[in-house]
């Protein structure tokens, strides 16, 4: 047995957050602990978090696996937990912001996370598209419903978490799609394996609406 308690990317998933696909345990020791675990099946963390871990519990606090995320993954990969910590009630930006965490990884981290993402899928567009010079508005209310990404004033972008959606969700999404083109918007629907597995296609396809001045207002397209 190692002992110590489920962390990072590990524990994120047994509280239901958001994360992209990472095979190892992850766990925290004390720091003066020697166990030698199979390096390709377990990363060890070691250390304090912000939150005094209980004996009554084998998986770490919330607070102390952001903390952990933030120092162990890329950019990236921390704002996709960290998004799904807060947009699912687990912390506010503001306590996350307000932690004494010295490290300057973190410090990004809490910086740059948002309250409007509902999954990973819509975290990772609006960091790749920054990237990239190109700013998505979230959760914009357009024709009685939110759409996931608006850039400029015309070009919607619509990202599908799920795997496997309802006969009905299909159905409702169609029809505000039809409804918003009939407005004049551009739509751009994407899926979860374009934004995971293919995001050359989702940057190109943006960029491409933009230099058809997808994004733009009638009065200034012309």
């Amino acid at each position: 047995m190692l002992g110590g308690h489920l962390t990072c990317v590990s524990a994120a998933k047994h509280y239901g957050l958001w994360t992209l696909h990472d095979d190892r345990c992850h766990i925290v020791v004390r720091n003066h602990s020697n166990v030698q675990p199979n390096r390709a099946k377990v990363r060890l963390h070691y250390g304090t978090g912000p939150i005094a871990r209980s004996r009554n519990t084998v998986v770490d606090p919330v607070v102390n696996v952001l903390v952990g995320v933030a120092k162990c993954q890329s950019l990236e990969r921390a704002l996709v937990v960290a998004d799904s910590a807060v947009r699912a009630g687990h912390i506010s930006r503001t306590e996350l912001r307000s932690l004494h965490v010295r490290s300057a990884a973190f410090a990004r981290v809490a910086a740059a996370v948002s309250e409007l993402s509902d999954s990973g899928i819509e975290t990772l567009p609006r960091l790749r598209l920054s990237a990239a010079g190109i700013h998505m508005r979230q959760q914009v209310r357009i024709a009685g419903h939110r759409v996931d990404g608006l850039v400029g004033e015309r070009l919607v972008l619509q990202f599908d978490g799920a795997d496997h959606l309802s006969r009905e969700q299909k159905q409702t999404d169609a029809r505000h799609d039809n409804e918003l083109r009939l407005m004049g918007y551009t739509v751009l629907r994407f899926t979860y394996q374009d934004v995971v597995e293919f995001w050359p296609y989702v940057e190109a396809s943006v960029q491409r609406a933009l230099a058809q001045g997808a994004h733009l207002a009638p009065s200034t397209a012309a």
